[in-house]
């Protein structure tokens, strides 16, 4: 009886049946202990926010949206919405691969119709959340054009209203996933126009009925948008804010975080052959039609990757899956397609090696495989979530503060400088009140450099500031070898103009507001401006009674901008000649010049007193291949000590 019920069960339920039998064994973690650090205080603050209804696009701004606790769902945050997403998101990524690859075929036991499958099944093990985010919205519109075109179909456009959901999904959880995904779905909707179900009458009156369908789909997009920005925070007017921020850290990233080993053109030209000549080797309609939704996002993602070689990994992965999809979906082999992948996939490898980025982690795969247990965990949460905040506090240790510091602190306004936000939930009786861009590293722009000045400056300012002592960059370092000082001039004249120190220990220095009163340093005075060129020692002016600074602009040619658009900017240093001749070497990001380098004295840690030392001159340079006019505008000015300056 049970047998034969099984028998007449339908395909798509045997499908839906298959997807959840392959998610369970490839379950994602829903769930992490807090831990201290750059990347885990990122991670914290999204969780943070959500959970305490504080708006990313209002409040704050990063490069991630409102759901990127997604990325790092952690114990105690936000578990339900995560255990949600994730859950959808990634059971109908695996549906859609099963079914497109187990397609109604002449030959139902074919050997391929099973590896298309095993390919759909290891793709679902192979690939992480954000990988996950940009395929699924192609993968609805292939089976939208797989279904669409059905006669017996009482909704055939429906898997493109569910591609606008997941793209909205996709643009609410990371600015690059949203791009992506709507790369995807402009270009379908392009070829939709040209290639849709009607294709009688002339090409005007063809694009004039197809037409309908992609608007329709628009106005889905917008609603999916609406529905789930307001589901947190009950309004949608900081959607502007933050698509206004995504175009700022988008211009930003080019040059704040690029970093620039000595690629293989060679073996990169093979690569993008591959990819480009696929469908019109192959000329297979299908290989055609996923290119064509896909090559937009891929060059978006190659363009990401390559800003941080260190992401490699996520591009090369990224070809893994993009040509397993591809195989599962067409299920057609042949040569062409087998020798061209293997070009693309090795034109990758190779470069990855001679430009010693080849550190090949298959993390997600890892993770993925451990899916049994990770389910287990939810039918067990409440003791693996026990395990999980005993291994925070744990984790949290070095980051508690001294009993001093606490009880001076405590039901306090704090913001941490220059990123350790955990340290907010290691103290749990401070208040923390972010400034708008929370991390110091991520202020690659005057504008978000001029938000985060402007709100030490208003009525919503914390009382006290912790100046983390010794973090990832050592004492006075940011990330990729910067000086702490140089991340965020505006905000950091702001807070030594507006606070003063009055208390430390061993993990921070305690800064507190002044109101009307002298902050450490009093505002700043323009003492002069000069010209100088790149790579040359320019001679520092020495301080008399302050703090020194020079905003310095640059010029650009149009090559540089072009490239900057299209690729990346290398990167840009300066060098500080101690009085003794030793020189000290710090990137820079190149956006921030005009706001203001810290020159002059050399701060080498951040106490009571803070420590440092003179400064003889200074060398600006930049890489040969970001042509620049040789002439730098500088406007040296001048941050008096108060008078009961600090001690050197």
């Amino acid at each position: 009886m049970i047998q034969e019920t099984l028998r007449k069960l339908p395909p798509n339920i045997w499908l839906w049946l298959g997807a959840a039998a392959v998610f369970c064994v490839s379950a994602p973690i829903f769930a992490h202990p807090l831990s201290t650090g750059l990347d885990s205080s990122g991670g914290f603050g999204l969780n943070h926010f959500f959970s305490q209804g504080i708006q990313v696009g209002r409040d704050v701004f990063f490069s991630y949206g409102p759901y990127g606790f997604l990325q790092g769902p952690l114990v105690g945050y936000n578990v339900p919405v995560v255990l949600t997403l994730l859950t959808l998101t990634k059971l109908l990524f695996i549906y859609i691969l099963l079914r497109l690859s187990w397609r109604q075929t002449a030959d139902q036991h074919s050997a391929w119709k099973y590896c298309a499958v095993a390919c759909s099944i290891f793709t679902a093990f192979l690939v992480d959340l954000p990988l996950l985010m940009i395929f699924l919205t192609p993968l609805c519109l292939l089976l939208h054009h797989e279904t669409s075109q059905l006669e017996d179909s009482k909704t055939p456009h429906r898997w493109f209203y569910v591609a606008c959901a997941m793209a909205a999904i996709s643009f609410v959880y990371r600015p690059l996933t949203g791009v992506i995904a709507f790369a995807a779905l402009f270009s379908y909707a392009v070829y939709y126009l040209f290639a849709g179900p009607v294709d009688a009458g002339n090409v005007w009156q063809r694009i004039r009925i197809n037409i309908a369908v992609p608007l329709k789909a628009l106005g889905a997009l917008f609603g999916f948008i609406a529905i789930l920005w307001s589901l947190p925070y009950g309004e949608l007017a900081s959607i502007p804010g933050y698509i206004y921020s995504i175009l700022e850290f988008a211009q930003g990233n080019s040059s704040a975080f690029t970093q620039n080993p000595q690629n293989n053109w060679l073996a990169l030209g093979v690569m993008f052959a591959g990819l480009l000549i696929l469908p019109w080797l192959t000329k297979h309609p299908k290989v055609l039609l996923y290119w064509i939704i896909l090559i937009i996002p891929t060059y978006f993602l190659w363009k990401y990757a390559f800003s941080r070689q260190d992401h490699s990994i996520t591009f090369l992965i990224y070809l893994m899956a993009y040509h397993l999809i591809l195989l599962a979906y067409t299920k057609v082999v042949n040569w062409r397609i087998l020798l061209i992948a293997a070009l693309t996939f090795g034109g990758m490898l190779v470069n990855m090696n001679l430009s010693g980025t080849s550190h090949i982690k298959f993390a997600a795969l890892k993770e993925n495989s451990q899916g049994l247990s990770h389910m287990a965990a939810l039918l067990d949460y409440d003791k693996v979530a026990q395990a999980l905040e005993k291994q925070t506090q744990v984790n949290l240790a070095e980051d508690v503060l001294s009993d001093e510091i606490r009880q001076m602190l405590a039901g306090q306004t704090v913001d941490f400088y220059p990123w350790e936000a955990v340290m907010a939930a290691a103290n749990p009786s401070l208040v923390w009140t972010p400034r708008p861009v929370y991390q110091s590293h991520m202020t690659i722009r005057p504008y978000f450099d001029r938000l985060n000045a402007e709100f030490l400056r208003g009525p919503k300012a914390p009382r006290y500031i912790l100046w983390e002592r010794d973090h990832r960059g050592g004492k006075m370092g940011s990330i990729d070898y910067r000086y702490l000082l140089n991340d965020d001039p505006m905000t950091l004249a702001t807070l030594f103009t507006r606070y003063k120190p009055v208390a430390q220990d061993s993990r921070v220095v305690v800064f507190e507001q002044t109101e009307n009163k002298p902050g450490l340093l009093l505002d700043p005075i323009e003492l002069n401006t000069s010209q100088a060129e790149w790579d040359q020692w320019i001679p520092v002016p020495v301080p008399d009674n302050g703090f020194l600074r020079a905003r310095v602009t640059a010029h650009p040619t149009w090559l540089a901008k072009f490239k900057r658009k299209i690729y990346k900017e290398n990167d840009a240093w300066i060098e500080y000649r101690l009085v003794d001749g030793t020189v000290k070497k710090h990137r820079l990001v190149l956006d921030n010049m005009p706001s203001g380098l810290a020159i002059a004295p050399y701060i080498t840690e951040m106490a009571i007193p803070w420590k440092t030392l003179p400064v003889e001159a200074i060398r600006l340079t930049h890489s040969a291949s970001d042509p620049y006019d040789p002439s730098l505008d500088i406007a040296w000015e001048l941050l008096p000590y108060p008078p009961d300056q600090p001690a050197d």
